[in-house]
C-alpha cells in the first residue's frame, strides 16, 4: 500500500500535476492528504476509547454520537512549523503548490463567469449536469486556496500573486457557489452535499 501512495505521487509530482493536467484531481489529492500528514505530525488523538466500544451488543448510536465531537485545531501545525517532514507531506505539498499555479489563472475566469461578465464553455453551467463540469471545480479550488493559506503553505515570492489576493479570489469564489445553491444542490443532488462541504470548509 505504501508503494501505491508513492507511485500516486510521484506520477503527480513529475508529470500531471506540474504541467496542469488533472489540477483539480490533483489539488484534491494534496490537500487532503497533507491535512492527515500535518494533523500527524502535529500530535497524536489522546482521546480515551468510549467505554463498551469492543462489545458486541453496545448500542452503536450512543457510541457514534460519542466519536462525534468537534475538530481540535491544535494537533495541526503550520507546514513551516514542522521540523521533520516526511517525504508524503513534502510531495503533498509541491503537488499543491504546483495546482495553485494553474488554479489561480482559472480562478479569475471562473469569477467572471460567476459574475455574468465570461461565458460559459462546452457544458459548463450552474445548475443541473452542467455544474458538474463548473461548481465542482469552483468548490474545489476555493477549498485548496483556503487550505494553502491556513497552513502557511502559500508561497507568495514563488508564485507571485498576493497573500490577499489569493484569499480575495478565494472569497468570491465561495460566494459565488453559494449564490446558486438555492438549497437545491445546484440541482445535482448525489454530489452536491460533497461540493457543499468542500465549499464549507473554504470559508
Amino acid at each position: 500500500m505504501m508503494v501505491g501512495k508513492h507511485l500516486v505521487l510521484d506520477a503527480c509530482v513529475a508529470s500531471g500535476a506540474r504541467r496542469g493536467f488533472w489540477p483539480l484531481g490533483a489539488m484534491m489529492l494534496a490537500a487532503f492528504s497533507l491535512l492527515g500528514l500535518a494533523a500527524s505530525a502535529g500530535g497524536t488523538d489522546e482521546r480515551e476509547p468510549v467505554k463498551g466500544e469492543a462489545r458486541e451488543n453496545t448500542n452503536r448510536t450512543s457510541v457514534a454520537s460519542a466519536k462525534v465531537v468537534p475538530i481540535d485545531w491544535s494537533k495541526f501545525k503550520l507546514y513551516g512549523q514542522i521540523k521533520s517532514k516526511p517525504r508524503e507531506l513534502t510531495d503533498c505539498a509541491t503537488i499543491l503548490q504546483n495546482t495553485l499555479a494553474y488554479n489561480l489563472g482559472w480562478a479569475t475566469n471562473a469569477i467572471g463567469k460567476l459574475d455574468g461578465h465570461v461565458p460559459f464553455t462546452g457544458r459548463e453551467g450552474l445548475q443541473g449536469r452542467a455544474a458538474h463540469n463548473f461548481i465542482r471545480p469552483v468548490c474545489n479550488v476555493a477549498f485548496g486556496f483556503a487550505l494553502a493559506l491556513q497552513t502557511g503553505l502559500y508561497d507568495e515570492a514563488a508564485l507571485d500573486v498576493p497573500r490577499a489576493e489569493v484569499q480575495s479570489r478565494a472569497i468570491r469564489l465561495i460566494y459565488g457557489a453559494a449564490s446558486q445553491h438555492r438549497g437545491k444542490g445546484w440541482e445535482y443532488p448525489w454530489q452536491s452535499a460533497l461540493w457543499a462541504a468542500d465549499l464549507g470548509q473554504g470559508a
